[in-house]
């Protein structure tokens, strides 16, 4: 095993025994070794003129040199130096085949763009191909990009394609593509409008992440407009008495010191508290789960437990009041 390479001249030879450039190391090498903030923009803006110098021969290099070209646009955004001339080369090397380059090319997009950029356009291309491939890890790429930058333009152009994914035999992508839908809708309800026959099928999917997932979604839909969710209240109760106080999901899925899925407990406990609420008929079907959730998580005896402990008590003087789960409650207030 080789030892750590130290200083600018140790990164220099540890370099010759590497496939990374010598340049490349040399650079991470200065900015390290830098003494104060005034050499460290010198050899960034340095950086940065040869970096302009190398866009038209880019698509020729070597893989290997595409990627420590995005890997030096990264780290010359995160020390505060823009590199907004290299992004629309960036969206020419999202052709490339190799998948690395992919997500190199699309984790700059999405950190260094702005959603209204005008190169979101352009984007829009490559990322409808990601979605259509018939690699699931393309898929995937595109998918997390949009999940973090999208705006209203291209989402009628991409939305189609996300639903499509929708069926993917992955959960990984069922996953996402609830993520990227709900990103979505907090960008523009109405795109999303005919979707939510979707959302409910996410939410009753097979596998325990999609439908954690789905959870978020259903939170901010409930928060929104609480009467078109009412419906929905036994499944709700139905998901939280499966993952708290009858651990239905299979061992060690998604559990935290012994909790089993204290976040998706949580959010379901926040959205049941938003639809009882004022509503003595749909608060009723809460009162059973309520009770038997807060005593399993009072038994883990730990900071997880305590958050649902804590939620459950907030669930209860939210909803219609019960004189059982008051008392119930009283006495959880001691554990906290």
């Amino acid at each position: 095993m080789s030892s750590q390479p130290k200083g600018a001249l140790g990164w220099l030879n540890w370099a010759t025994t590497s496939s990374i450039s010598s340049s490349f190391v040399e650079f991470i090498g200065k900015i390290g070794d830098a003494k104060s903030k005034q050499d460290e923009e010198r050899i960034i803006k340095n950086e940065l003129k040869t970096m302009k110098s190398m866009l038209g021969e880019m698509e020729m290099k070597e893989i290997v040199h595409q990627k420590e070209f995005l890997i030096k646009i990264l780290y010359c955004e995160m020390l505060g130096h823009s590199a907004s001339f290299a992004y629309i080369h960036a969206i020419k090397l999202t052709k490339q085949s190799d998948p690395t380059i992919k997500r190199l090319c699309y984790l700059v997009l999405s950190l260094g763009m702005k959603k209204n950029d005008e190169l979101m356009l352009l984007v829009t291309s490559s990322v409808s191909q990601e979605l259509t491939s018939m690699k699931y890890v393309c898929n995937w790429t595109a998918l997390v990009f949009l999940s973090q930058v999208v705006n209203t333009e291209i989402i009628p152009a991409v939305l189609p394609l996300v639903k499509k994914l929708f069926k993917h035999e992955r959960s990984l992508i069922r996953k996402k593509v609830v993520s990227v839908l709900h990103k979505f809708w907090l960008s523009d309800e109405s795109s999303v409008e005919d979707c939510h026959d979707l959302f409910r099928i996410a939410l009753c999917d097979r596998d325990p992440s999609v439908m954690s997932t789905s959870l978020a979604l259903f939170y901010d839909l409930c928060k929104s407009d609480p009467l078109s969710q009412k419906d929905l209240v036994p499944t709700f109760v139905s998901i939280l008495k499966q993952i708290g106080p009858d651990r239905a999901l299979p061992p060690g899925t998604f559990e935290y010191h012994t909790v089993p899925s204290p976040w998706a407990q949580i959010t379901l406990l926040r959205i049941l508290a938003i639809l009882g609420r004022g509503d003595a008929k749909t608060s009723g079907y809460m009162y059973t789960v309520i009770s038997e959730t807060m005593e399993a998580a009072e038994k883990a005896k730990n900071n997880a437990g305590f958050a649902i402990v804590f939620e459950c008590l907030v669930t209860i003087v939210s909803i219609v009041i019960n004189k059982n789960l008051l008392n119930l409650a009283a006495q959880g207030g001691s554990v906290l």
